[in-house]
């Protein structure tokens, strides 16, 4: 259904309107009415890429980053790491202060052994936002472990530790190795 409301709107926008803004204003209607079209939380991880794939297409979508980063949580969830990497990036270049896609992607480039690219992410990140400070500093204290750099690594636990609950346990277990 939502497919083929997607492609009635480029039909309306193309034939019947004369302006973006009003076909927006109806795909935004539609996404509050039966929620987001490409959702990273999704079951049927193939359908969910699809369904991003018609979001980036039909470029109606305000923040054109939101469904590529979506579909790079998806490809890493099926394994596919160097495409995500590559819908983080296309994310950032869409809205270059999507924080969410910068650390994403760091995860991702942390998953695939790339540590020196991931505590550049992680460091972007760390410069940019408090939202993600806990996760940016205790997945970046893990890479750095990782390269053996355990000064480095300890200080980003530390961190982690003071800025969040959530990585308190993980941290203090890391803390201990030191």
């Amino acid at each position: 259904m939502k497919i083929f409301l997607q492609v009635f709107l480029v039909g309306f926008f193309v034939f019947g309107s004369s302006s973006v803004s009003d076909a927006r204003s109806i795909f935004d209607w539609w996404d509050g009415v039966t929620g987001p079209g490409c959702n990273s939380n999704a079951t049927n991880i193939d359908k969910e890429i699809e369904n991003c794939n018609v979001m980036m297409g039909i470029k109606l979508h305000k923040d054109q980053s939101s469904p590529a980063n979506n579909r790079g949580i998806l490809w890493r969830k099926k394994g596919h790491l160097d495409k995500a990497v590559r819908d983080f990036g296309i994310a950032l270049k869409k809205h270059s202060n999507s924080h969410q896609s910068l650390f994403e992607r760091g995860k991702t480039l942390m998953m695939m052994g790339r540590y020196k690219s991931a505590i550049r992410n992680f460091s972007e990140l760390l410069r940019w936002t408090k939202i993600y400070k806990d996760g940016g500093f205790y997945h970046r204290g893990l890479c750095y472990e990782k390269l053996r750099m355990f000064k480095q690594a300890q200080k980003d636990l530390q961190s982690a530790y003071h800025f969040d609950l959530k990585f308190k346990k993980q941290s203090i277990e890391k803390m201990k190795i030191y």
